[in-house]
């Protein structure tokens, strides 16, 4: 799909580098919410430094799409549920909820299209992670967990090309 783009505006080999590129400054946006701005410095430094990330970036497959998705999808639903530990992060609520459940419900739909076994487990955990915010007081709102969760499942199987919903 992204690699068809790239074959319409004549990048076709600058396709999964750009994706690569994206990947690593995506990882760092994800350890500095989890963590802080150091740990996502050296989780971009790791993710650069591995060959498997290097070889995969540089061929023509799905896989530097399927790792941008993925790590978007995180981001989202983190976003979602304002969790991290980055305090200046965490005190930006400016991201309206519905956006982030798009996006999060969005990138996990691509995801099933491009790779969908990969789609296949991501979501379990974070489905699960909702239904234990359920019974959490003071974490999450009961509402917003049970919509995420019933929004991703729907997104993913939805987007499926050939399923009507």
């Amino acid at each position: 799909m992204v690699l068809a783009l790239g074959m319409l505006l004549g990048i076709r080999t600058w396709v999964n580098p750009l994706l690569g590129g994206l990947a690593i400054w995506l990882t760092f946006r994800l350890g500095q919410k989890i963590c802080n701005s150091l740990t996502g410095v050296l989780a971009a430094l790791l993710t650069l430094s591995s060959p498997f990330f290097l070889i995969l970036s540089g061929s023509l497959d799905s896989n530097a799409w399927s790792l941008v998705l993925s790590i978007i999808f995180v981001l989202a639903w983190l976003d979602t549920f304002h969790l991290g530990n980055h305090p200046e992060l965490n005190s930006r609520k400016s991201i309206p909820a519905w956006l982030t459940v798009s996006t999060s419900g969005l990138s996990l739909g691509l995801l099933v299209i491009t790779r969908p076994l990969t789609a296949l487990g991501w979501p379990c955990h974070f489905f699960c992670m909702a239904c234990c915010f359920y019974g959490a007081e003071n974490q999450v709102s009961e509402e917003m967990s049970w919509r995420s969760g019933v929004l991703h499942c729907w997104l993913g199987c939805s987007s499926q090309p050939g399923n009507m919903l």
